[in-house]
This record gives C-alpha cells, sequence and structure tokens, in this order.
C-alpha cells in the first residue's frame, strides 16, 4: 500500500512543481507538465524499484544485483559533479567570450583560425560525444569530425596560434576532458 502511495504522489508532486516554476496556468503548459511527469516519474520510480509491471531494460537486469543504496549515491555523485560544473563551464564560455571579443575588436588580424587535431582519452563514445558538444559550445570551437582509429576529435579553432605547441590540446580543451569523465563517471 505504501508503494502505492508513492507512485502516484511523487508525479503529483513534480507537476505541482512544473506549475510552480511557470507561474501561470495555459493549456499548453498543463499539458506538457502533465507528459512531461508522468513519463519522468514513471522513470524515476523504475531506476528506484517502482512500477514492477514495466519491462527491464537489459542494463536494468545487469545492474540488478546491486545495491540500491550504491546507485543513488552514484546518482547523488554524478549530480553533484553537474551542479558544480556548470558555473565552471560558464566561466569558460564566458572567458572564450571575450577572447573572441578582444581578437574581434583588434585593429590587426593577429590571430589564425585554422582545424586542431584532440586526442580524445575517452573511455567510452559517450565521453567523447559529450566533449565534442562541450568544445562546439565554447566560443570559437567548433568540432568537425571524429576519427575513431584513433579517437581523435578534429575542431575548427579561431586562433592556432602557436601551432605545434605541446599545450595545444590542453588549450582548445581547456580542462573539459577531466570534467567529462567526473561527469560520466
Amino acid at each position: 500500500m505504501k508503494r502505492r502511495a508513492i507512485e502516484y504522489r511523487l508525479p503529483l508532486s513534480i507537476f505541482g512543481i512544473w506549475l510552480l516554476l511557470f507561474m501561470e496556468v495555459t493549456l499548453a503548459i498543463v499539458v506538457t507538465g502533465l507528459v512531461v511527469t508522468l513519463f519522468g516519474g514513471m522513470i524515476l520510480l523504475r531506476v528506484f524499484g517502482g512500477f514492477p509491471w514495466l519491462p527491464a531494460s537489459p542494463d536494468a537486469i545487469a545492474l540488478a544485483p546491486r545495491d540500491s543504496m550504491g546507485r543513488v549515491l552514484g546518482y547523488l555523485r554524478q549530480l553533484f559533479f553537474v551542479i558544480v560544473f556548470i558555473p565552471v563551464f560558464i566561466g569558460k564560455v564566458l572567458a572564450a567570450g571575450i577572447h573572441i571579443a578582444r581578437l574581434a575588436l583588434s585593429p590587426s588580424m593577429d590571430f589564425w583560425p585554422g582545424i586542431v587535431r584532440i586526442q580524445g582519452h575517452s573511455p567510452s563514445l559517450n565521453h567523447t560525444a559529450l566533449l565534442a558538444v562541450l568544445i562546439t559550445l565554447t566560443p570559437g570551437t567548433l568540432t568537425l569530425d571524429y576519427d575513431e582509429q584513433g579517437d581523435d576529435l578534429y575542431v575548427h579553432w579561431i586562433d592556432v596560434t602557436g601551432y605545434g605547441d605541446a599545450d595545444m590540446d590542453e588549450r582548445v580543451v581547456s580542462g573539459l576532458r577531466r570534467w567529462v569523465r567526473r561527469l560520466l563517471g
């Protein structure tokens, strides 16, 4: 009986928070909120052991012997890193934006755009994809291609002056690789 009450309270609580965030009630907000909270609630309850009638995925079966408290602590650890990473990444984006603005407003063109090969050093394709997205979101960079054999990303960068330096990889990635490993575990 207790589980059944939790199964209904969680989506209703999330829906209430949804309505409080928008501070107005329109048909579109209510319908979108219902859809998001129902699916989100189902996923959360499935992860934490609710809804036994949902078909289990192969990943869930492989993780079944694990301690549920260990999973919760793992999720909390990742959530902590996401919360810490957001201001760090915003700072990196602002610093890159200021650098781009300085280059654009300088009277002489003393920078050279070009394509740089960045070594992935990633344990999985998910890590590489997140790294590529974060590099692309940084002003002045654009991830162009991925080479599976060498685990290399090809990035267009606005300022490749000093190309061939030992720290070129670190200048483009600027510590994002370490954060990607923390975020994805």
